[in-house]
């Protein structure tokens, strides 16, 4: 079993990115805590990680995360995932607060 802690960062596509990331900002009260031409990283007052806005051609949530236990080894996670058959890879730093990560 994978020790989930809690949900981490939600990754959404819009079409309209700008909106989306003004209401998050303006509205929620969240902040820009990362920026590039495909993607804005968005956190709490607090720093925690809470959203990733993309562009796309519809609105869509095409991302979940995970947090897990902080001496869960990645590698076991991998191994879980292949059991049931579900492909899925090691990746590192794939937003300013996740050093180490698996996707599937």
């Amino acid at each position: 079993m994978i020790p989930v802690q809690r949900i981490g960062h939600a990754t959404y596509a819009s079409p309209d990115p700008e909106r989306q990331i003004a209401y998050y900002t303006d509205v929620v009260g969240f902040t820009v805590s990362a920026r590039d031409k495909d993607r804005t990283v968005l956190s709490t007052r607090l720093g925690h990680e809470v959203l990733a806005i993309e562009p796309g051609s519809i609105a869509q949530c095409t991302r979940l995360s995970f947090q897990v236990a902080s001496d869960f080894d990645p590698a076991d996670a991998i191994a879980h995932f292949g059991k049931q058959g579900i492909a899925c890879e090691r990746r590192s730093n794939i937003t300013p607060g996740i050093a180490d990560a698996v996707v599937f």
